[in-house]
């Protein structure tokens, strides 16, 4: 390894053709390496510890976070936490996560695999992209922009998603460049296909979120294509997909229908919208309002945004904002009564900061809602303090994505600082320029 000569296969011999020895080259690349590259080989030993954790009983504690005086300053840390993660090269960035991959049989755990991020609002690069547009946003700070720009590169480069999804196809990119770029977001909304959502009907990868994505973009002719095929489907005989919620269930599809009859004026969504909340009053009514698998094998109720009661009031809380429908409002009431329960995670989908932001919305529907945001702020901020960033991976893993994820905890943050920011739960269309 010392050698600078050059051997040839024929047993040729050049001495000293080479200018660096593989010894010095490597000497001078470890001589490079410090603090930061330390992290990434750190995180890349955590992710590969957490992959295998569904298999084995090891419990690691997550890193904590140091302790903020305040909301921003918590989501500055994440996105210092993101800043530091980052693979940035040649003007885009990009980071390492788990990604799920299905069940595995015989140990009846979940299966993860180590990849480059998506592009997908849900765990990806669009989620990532959010979160730092509102950063940046919020604090003006230049490595924050630069982040945020090196991300859009990326997704400039990317190849476009088939899938018109809003958290995992097409949808994502409509969505975010709809908060981030809005002229740009067109050119996602045309890309975007309702056949190709395979007649899924729901909000994380059927025509439900693609509407409220469209209608984030502007795209008002696509939604309502989208938006005939699901009162289409609400109308017929057919039966809703097994599972419930804000996520996969009625909830969702009902919010995308009333937010598209405020946006085009079509009394046929405003009737598919109630129809398909009082098929899922049916359901709510025979304890039937959450993903049955999962009540089969806990036993209770699930409590979160995706399958939970949490998930359910806030679409009626949405919906009550534009219709004005009195039941909505007494029932979002009734659902956010029942206890939330404790969180194992801290993530937007199924975690406590995710409840925690539902709490804050709220407080923003309700006109004396000081008290709500005052209780949205409490859980936020005791989580931090008492348990630090826990992501909904194994071993908790700090996956860097929007919905499970760091950037939804940056993000859950800033909204507590600042409650009038856009709702992502409820896929919200920007705010108006000022």
């Amino acid at each position: 390894p010392v050698s600078r000569d050059y051997h040839g296969g024929d047993g040729l011999v050049i001495p000293g053709i080479i200018r660096e020895s593989g010894w010095d080259i490597l000497e001078g690349k470890l001589a490079k390496l410090g603090a930061r590259d330390l992290a990434l080989q750190v995180n890349l030993i955590r992710a590969s510890l957490s992959s295998l954790a569904g298999i084995s009983p090891v419990q690691l504690s997550p890193l904590k976070s140091e302790a903020r005086e305040n909301f921003l300053d918590l989501a500055r840390a994440v996105g210092d936490q993101l800043l530091a993660s980052a693979y940035r090269y040649q003007g885009t960035a990009t980071w390492i996560s788990l990604q799920s991959k299905g069940r595995h049989v015989l140990a009846n755990s979940n299966v993860y695999a180590i990849e480059q991020t998506s592009t997908g609002l849900y765990d990806g690069l669009s989620g990532i992209g959010f979160f730092l547009h509102y950063l940046n946003e919020a604090t003006g700070e230049k490595k924050y922009a630069e982040l945020l720009g090196e991300v859009v590169e990326s997704l400039a480069r990317a190849p476009l998603p088939n899938s018109p999804s809003a958290f995992s196809g097409a949808g994502s990119l409509a969505y975010f460049f709809a908060h981030h770029a809005p002229e740009k977001a067109r050119h996602f909304a045309n890309a975007m296909n309702h056949g190709h959502a395979g007649n899924n009907p729901d909000i994380t990868a059927g025509w439900s979120g693609s509407i409220l994505a469209l209608l984030a973009a502007g795209a008002l002719d696509k939604a309502n294509e989208f938006g005939i095929a699901l009162a289409e489907f609400i109308e017929s005989e057919k039966p809703w997909p097994v599972q419930r919620g804000f996520s996969h269930g009625l909830a969702g599809a009902a919010l995308a229908l009333t937010r598209l009859e405020a946006a085009t004026g079509e009394k046929r969504f405003g009737r598919a919208a109630r129809l398909a909340f009082a098929k899922e009053d049916i359901l709510i009514q025979n304890s039937q309002f959450t993903d049955p698998a999962y009540f089969q094998q806990s036993g209770t109720h699930q409590t979160t945004w995706c399958h939970g009661t949490p998930g359910l009031a806030l679409a009626r809380l949405k919906a009550y904002s534009l219709s004005k429908d009195p039941s909505l409002l007494s029932s979002a009431e009734e659902m956010l009564r029942i206890p939330f329960g404790e969180s194992q995670n801290h993530s937007l989908c199924h975690g406590l900061l995710g409840n925690a932001d539902i709490l804050l919305e709220t407080g923003n529907t309700f006109a004396d809602g000081e008290e709500w945001i005052a209780r949205a702020r409490k859980e936020a901020m005791n989580a931090e303090v008492v348990k630090g960033w826990r992501t909904a991976f194994p071993l908790h893993f700090e996956n860097p994505g929007l919905m499970t994820g760091l950037a939804g905890i940056g993000y859950a943050y800033l909204r507590m600082a600042q409650p009038d920011l856009p709702c992502v739960l409820a896929l919200d269309p920007p705010r108006p320029m000022a």
